[in-house]
């Protein structure tokens, strides 16, 4: 899946016709060995950690099909002290850990982190 999580739509589908008020959360960047849509699987150990992404480093949506946000802000992991695998998504959830997927994406190819 790239985009939008099962999840974040019901939350502004509810939203936007008036069912629930759906406050913006904070947000965590992370990386994935799997697809995130279907189960989330972090690199274990080795400093791995979600890291927080600050709204005022984000841009608008675009009107382009697909839409998409650009940050002005590098997003930066900590330096591995191990190896973390073959990473081949990124997500963002609404928690350093555990949380609800909010949306990601493959990268463009995988990426092994020693």
């Amino acid at each position: 899946m790239t985009g939008f999580s099962p999840y974040l739509c019901k939350r502004l589908m509810d939203h936007w016709t008036g069912k629930a008020v759906y406050a913006p959360p904070g947000l965590y960047a992370g990386l994935s060995l799997t697809d995130p849509s279907i189960a989330i699987t972090e690199p274990a150990g080795g400093g791995y950690s979600r890291v927080s992404v600050p709204a005022a480093s984000l841009g608008s949506a675009s009107l382009a099909v697909p839409s998409a946000i650009l940050n002005s802000a590098s997003v930066t992991f900590p330096v591995p002290s191990a190896g973390w695998g073959s990473v081949g998504y990124w997500f963002v959830c609404d928690a350093a850990t555990g949380g609800n997927l909010l949306f990601s994406s493959p990268l463009d190819e995988p990426v092994e982190i020693p």
